[in-house]
């Protein structure tokens, strides 16, 4: 394992502020901020340019904001054509964008299924609460808390050297 650079470790340490931000004015709010996820953005450019021995270049890093952004899009409006409603906001389709420039195509598969997961983890959890509360259940699912704990946890892993695999996300769990 590759012990990571101060620069790493800094902007590690600004994506992670900035994503418990973002998580927490998506659970109150719905909104992620453009401007909060156009930084997370920047600094995973900047990482990929500071860490020019990354397994993950510039070019992969940019496949990820395609792919991540543009898989989002297509099943926004798709879910949303169907539903008559909007079932994901843009902002969640931005800090998808946004992941792909710390993840890049490699971890894309991956980021979605985590960040799936743990967002239904905090609506199930939302839902006991409010229950044991008297008060009636949430009506939305915040996906921009799922996302952003699925996006700190790869980028950490990547970080401290533990890199997802280009052929199987599943080389991180059980690796060969």
């Amino acid at each position: 394992m590759i012990l990571p650079g101060v620069a790493n470790l800094i902007l590690f340490g600004a994506l992670a502020f900035l994503l418990v931000v973002l998580a927490r004015l998506d659970l109150l709010y719905r909104q992620l901020p453009f401007p909060l996820v156009l930084a997370v953005g920047f600094f995973g450019i900047l990482n990929g340019v500071l860490s020019p021995d990354s397994p993950i270049s510039l070019i992969d890093r940019g496949l990820g904001m395609m792919f991540l952004g543009g898989g989002f899009l297509l099943v926004r409006d798709i879910v949303s054509a169907r539903q008559g409603q909007e079932a994901m906001g843009l902002g969640d389709v931005k800090l998808a964008v946004a992941a792909g420039t710390w993840i890049g195509w490699q971890g894309a598969v991956f980021f979605t299924l985590l960040g799936a997961v743990i967002g239904l983890l905090v609506y199930a959890w939302l839902r006991l609460r409010n229950y044991f509360r008297g008060r009636p259940a949430p009506t939305y699912l915040p996906g921009g808390i799922g996302f952003s704990a699925a996006l700190l946890i790869i980028a950490g892993l990547e970080t401290f050297g533990i890199h997802m695999s280009p052929t199987s996300p599943l080389d991180l769990i059980l690796p060969i």
